[in-house]
């Protein structure tokens, strides 16, 4: 076991990745691979899921996260945002599925949520976020209705977060 300490530069965004990073680590570790090559292994990993994944356009810094969705994890894609040091911040989610009854309390938590947050730009897409919409941010019915507003996005950072079903990518392709 080495006492040497390691700075790591990662390819993903979000605190709410370290305790992948550590068992990473600690997998490592316990089958003898060098600390050097654990170190290199992490921040060669470029993740190409949709998940916590770090992509730039040609206009936009896009973190696309539309692999999964449920009420933790995007309150946690909404902390992170809130922590990044990063100029025009923009905010695009897209229904959580599968949450059953608590589905329109958990999209009207979200929404709360998102609203209490310093960005430049709101949106909100699919059925359950439109039943809450209102003048303070952006609601679309579907990915589909929400397709013009997203092309007017530029020079900014965005967050695109939504249950797979959304088919995000659509939007990821006009930013």
């Amino acid at each position: 076991m080495s006492d040497k300490v390691f700075e790591v530069q990662t390819h993903l965004t979000g605190s709410y990745n370290l305790e992948n990073f550590l068992a990473a680590i600690a997998v490592g570790l316990h089958f003898g691979v060098d600390p050097i090559a654990i170190n290199r292994g992490i921040e060669a990993y470029v993740p190409k899921n949709n998940r916590s994944q770090i992509t730039k356009t040609e206009r936009n810094t896009v973190i696309a996260d539309f692999y999964n969705a449920n009420a933790s994890s995007m309150s946690a894609a909404l902390d992170n945002m809130a922590a990044l040091s990063v100029s025009h911040k923009v905010v695009i989610l897209g229904d959580m599925f599968e949450l059953g009854d608590e589905s329109n309390e958990e999209h009207k938590a979200v929404v709360s949520k998102a609203k209490s947050l310093a960005v430049d730009r709101l949106i909100f897409v699919g059925e359950e976020f439109y039943k809450h919409r209102d003048e303070e941010a952006e609601f679309y019915a579907d990915t589909e209705a929400a397709k013009d507003a997203v092309q007017t996005i530029s020079n900014s950072f965005v967050l695109l977060k939504a249950s797979r079903g959304m088919a995000f990518e659509k939007l990821l392709n006009l930013l």
